[in-house]
């Protein structure tokens, strides 16, 4: 008896230490490194707003460019793409969710000036992207990388 009582303990055990399966975030990763690139291709072309700007196809770069210089765009999709990157990492929801915040508040201001150009696929897409941001703050306490 005494053998089975010890198996019994072990398999109860076993089963309070169990912590349910926790689905990776794709949508979430998605957009972080959506947002590295963004981040890269506005340090890497230093002029793209500029010269996209005088070329005079949307209005979407013109402004952007009214309201902040296009490395402080760059230093701002920087900056969500790491907190929701080190948010991911290291557990902080609180990080995940600002980034999200920041990153819905981008996509919906890009949306709104790629109305201004309307009809445009870009209009739709960044919509969408700040729909499924904010979406998926309320998600996060249920997601992780780390299981």
């Amino acid at each position: 008896m005494d053998a089975q009582e010890r198996d019994l303990e072990e398999i109860y055990n076993q089963i309070k230490q169990y912590e349910p399966f926790k689905p990776i975030p794709i949508f979430e990763v998605y957009i972080s490194a959506f947002s590295i690139l963004i981040t890269i291709t506005l340090f890497w072309f230093p002029f793209l707003m500029e010269e996209a700007k005088s070329a005079g196809t949307l209005k979407l770069y013109g402004n952007l460019l009214e309201i902040m210089p296009q490395h402080w765009w760059a230093f701002v999709f920087a900056l969500a793409a790491l907190l929701k990157a080190f948010g991911l990492m290291f557990r902080f929801n609180n990080l995940r969710i600002a980034g999200l915040l920041v990153s819905a508040a981008l996509y919906a201001l890009i949306a709104f000036f790629f109305a201004m150009d309307y009809p445009n696929i870009g209009m739709i897409q960044f919509t969408c992207m700040a729909v499924f941001s904010l979406a998926a703050v309320f998600v996060v306490k249920h997601t992780t990388i780390r299981n």
